[in-house]
């Protein structure tokens, strides 16, 4: 996990990441403080990348594909903020150089791995029930229970949007192509689980649904945020994807609504991945003790007609059915209540104030809340999968972007040629000189 938030206003927006990143297994996670997921996206325009989640895309690190990105771009601009994230994507299916063929396979097989096991722990949770009602379990009960998982697993795969953008068959094909690893990790999971000809054949087609919709559940994705202004734009805009590595040339992605600041959206707050502690201080309420409420009292609603009814001497059907409705509507009366209590009482006063933020102010308050988040880490028994220095970052029409804190893994009074050669395109400018300085670097 990882924190990353982006606060936008009128006068711009800033961006903040924490340094965190988790290696390994959730068993025994190794984390580093040192990953930069914060990056100017282009050395000319106002506009910046930002990542959470995996660091890696398809075992790269996105630090090499955005700063190769960037070296590319050169000093071209676009018009809108589209056409940056649109540019970006191209680039990444067009340089195959970027990823081997191997690095590809590795990402087939951690797709495989995540959906087999997935589906082997509801399998061995419905045996387990099975189990405790009867005793035992059959053959023929243990081929049920895998058709029944691998049959309702399909359905709610093909529930989710398509990936974007991907050609007719890209899963069958990547399952055909790539049909030895998907044996042998079937094999492997699969082992006490022997599978006829029909579950073999529903597993690949699941396989080749999962590849083109992964949910958003996955452990392996990542996402990447890209903020700024196109030379149109007045007003800053953010991109946000869902990137689930690159197979066959493809990025595999999905996109979400854009956001943009406009008259009846003067202020945008927007946390990335780890958002608990985020959604706390907007909202007034952590986001899973409200959850804890409100299914206690869907609980509580769902059962005290039915003790009411009880107790009324030969009620009727029709006064035990309104009894029901009735506490049905008790319970959407509450939480409409609630939110309206959220929205008028802590959401709107703060972004109300967030939308007179000057540029400085935005970058203190998405640092802070950055570093909140690492805060209750730290002093909890959780991993501290969020921590390390915050990278901070403002871009606006005028500035373009400009950090506030940075990170080096160098000492930047040691390395003056890295500076001198960051704005070198094959000509020169005073203005180069001036920005060659390392707050102003990427």
């Amino acid at each position: 996990m990882t924190a990353e938030i982006a606060i936008m206003n009128r006068y711009g927006v800033a961006l903040a990441a924490d340094s965190a990143v988790s290696i390994g297994g959730p068993d025994q996670p190794k984390i580093y403080n040192t990953v930069n997921k914060l990056f100017s996206l282009s050395k000319r325009a106002p506009v910046g990348a930002m990542i959470y989640g995996n660091a890696l895309l398809t075992g790269v690190p996105w630090e090499t594909v955005i700063k190769s990105f960037r070296q590319n771009l050169g000093s071209k601009t676009f018009e809108t903020l589209d056409e940056y994230a649109d540019t970006l994507i191209e680039y990444i299916e067009a340089t195959p150089a970027l990823f081997s063929p191997e690095q590809e396979k590795s990402e087939f097989r951690v797709h495989c791995i995540e959906l087999y096991l997935s589906l082997w722990k509801k399998i061995e949770d419905r045996l387990h029930s099975l189990f405790e009602e009867s005793g035992e379990a059959t053959p023929d009960d243990i081929t049920t229970i895998v058709t029944a998982v691998f049959n309702s697993e399909l359905n709610e795969v093909r529930d989710q949007e398509q990936l974007e953008d991907l050609p007719r068959d890209y899963g069958v094909n990547l399952v055909s192509e790539f049909v030895d690893i998907a044996e042998l990790i079937k094999q492997h999971v699969f082992e006490d689980f022997p599978l006829d000809e029909r579950a073999v054949s529903s597993l690949n087609e699941l396989t080749a649904e999962f590849i083109e919709r992964s949910p958003a559940s996955m452990e392996s994705r990542g996402g990447l945020v890209i903020a700024g202004f196109g030379e149109t734009e007045f007003a800053p805009v953010l991109i946000e994807f869902e990137i689930y590595g690159v197979m066959a040339g493809r990025l595999r992605r999905r996109r979400l609504p854009s956001r943009q600041v406009a008259d009846d959206n003067r202020a945008i707050v927007v946390p990335f991945a780890q958002r608990e502690m985020v959604d706390l201080f907007m909202s007034g309420i952590h986001p899973y003790f409200q959850f804890v409420v409100d299914d206690a009292l869907s609980t509580l609603i769902d059962a005290l007609p039915e003790l009411v009814a009880d107790a009324i001497p030969n009620i009727s059907s029709a006064s035990r059915e309104s009894l029901r409705s009735g506490g049905s509507d008790l319970l959407d009366a509450y939480r409409s209540d609630l939110q309206e209590h959220i929205q008028g009482a802590h959401v709107r006063p703060i972004l109300d104030a967030v939308a007179a933020l000057p540029k400085e102010e935005l970058a203190t308050m998405a640092e802070t809340l950055v570093n909140l988040t690492s805060f209750k880490r730290r002093v909890t028994l959780d991993a501290e999968t969020v921590g390390g220095p915050i990278d901070v970052a403002v871009i606006s029409k005028g500035d373009g972007l400009i950090w506030i804190e940075r990170k080096h893994y160098f000492d930047p009074a040691l390395n003056h040629h890295f500076f001198a050669n960051y704005f070198r395109y094959g000509f020169s400018t005073q203005e180069d000189d001036d920005d060659s300085r390392p707050s102003a670097v990427g």
